[in-house]
């Protein structure tokens, strides 16, 4: 299992004759979860180990929930997806089942199966497993709106790293706006791969930074536009941050080629052909675009979006998002952390 900042998912891969067995644990699961003192006590230590080891003694951990921080300062994307230790402290029994009842019902679930079976078993095995549950759809409650950011923001970390390392983010759109196409596009022309404008700029040719790379997040709500270096000694972040902007005001005023982005189409449209070569590919896929769109087909039209981009796309949503005072930078330096 595993939760975004959007959804929580549950998955299995197994072999075709244990469909029925899967269907009745998950259909269980959501019927009779058992949510006790014991229970919590013994999952808060796991989430509070979980959190030990992926933020709070990662130093890539605790650059990202600090950007994401940064980034955020109304909507609930500023919080970390796996929440801060006081707040697992504080969590009740009474809390779990609360949260259970209104999220974990059968109004509020999409299940997907996908890979070798009979359809009409498995529609007959869901109705016995499922069709009994009283169930009804979870009223989405409004989300603060993030207002326009109006000056770049900073934050200094420091930690036993062996370089400097940097994060940027720049808020841009959600999945459901047509600039995500271009903006995608962008990030691919700009970070992707050692053949990228950054790469061959900041790390090859300058000599600033042992690697650089960045993508366009946009989830169900709007994102960021993150890009990630380590810096090669002794060439500061503020070096980093020059070059990106030239990069950035190359892209501004002079555009880029039909071939770039070509090349930037091609790669995203392998990606995303890569990412269904399995069934638990496919299946991970179908579920995302139906939580977040409520298409399972969506990605389909996706693919059409990419090949209709063109350069002015491009260079319009570089001069859109890619601006100084939409930057949030956090800086990761060699140090005791006493001193943050």
């Amino acid at each position: 299992a595993y939760t975004t900042r959007d959804y929580t998912v549950y998955h299995e891969t197994f072999i075709p004759n244990l469909l029925p067995r899967v269907i009745e644990l998950e259909s269980d699961r959501l019927a009779s979860l058992k949510i006790n003192q014991e229970t919590l006590f013994a999952e808060r230590r796991v989430v509070f180990e979980e959190r030990r080891m992926r933020t709070e003694n990662s130093p890539d951990g605790r650059m990202q929930e600090a950007l994401w921080g940064l980034a955020y300062r109304a909507h609930p994307y500023r919080w970390p997806v796996i929440g801060y230790s006081e707040d697992l402290a504080r969590i009740t029994v009474d809390d779990l089942r609360s949260f259970f009842d209104k999220f974990y019902q059968p109004g509020n679930v999409t299940l997907v199966i996908t890979g070798d079976f009979d359809a009409k078993e498995a529609w007959d095995l869901l109705d016995v497993g499922y069709g009994w549950m009283p169930g009804k759809k979870v009223v989405k409650e409004p989300l603060a709106l993030e207002p326009p950011q109006k000056e770049a923001r900073r934050v200094k970390l420091r930690d036993q790293v062996a370089s400097t390392q940097v994060a940027i983010a720049y808020p841009v759109t959600s999945a459901h706006e047509e600039d995500t196409y271009a903006l995608d596009v962008l990030a691919n022309i700009l970070f992707q791969g050692t053949s990228s404008r950054a790469y061959q700029r900041i790390v090859e040719e300058k000599d600033l930074a042992l690697g650089v790379s960045g993508v366009a997040y946009t989830p169900m709500y709007p994102g960021i536009f993150m890009i990630n270096a380590v810096m090669k000694r002794p060439h500061t972040d503020k070096e980093l941050e020059r070059e990106l902007e030239v990069l950035y005001r190359e892209v501004q005023t002079q555009g880029v080629t039909e071939e770039e982005i070509s090349t930037a189409v091609r790669q995203l449209t392998v990606q995303t052909v890569d990412s269904v070569r399995t069934a638990h590919g496919l299946g991970t896929l179908l579920g995302t675009v139906m939580m977040i769109f409520d298409d399972p087909y969506r990605y389909q039209s996706d693919l059409s979006k990419y090949q209709r981009v063109k350069k002015e796309d491009v260079q319009r949503v570089a001069a859109k998002y890619l601006i100084p005072t939409y930057k949030n930078v956090v800086t990761l330096v060699p140090g005791n952390r006493a001193g943050d």
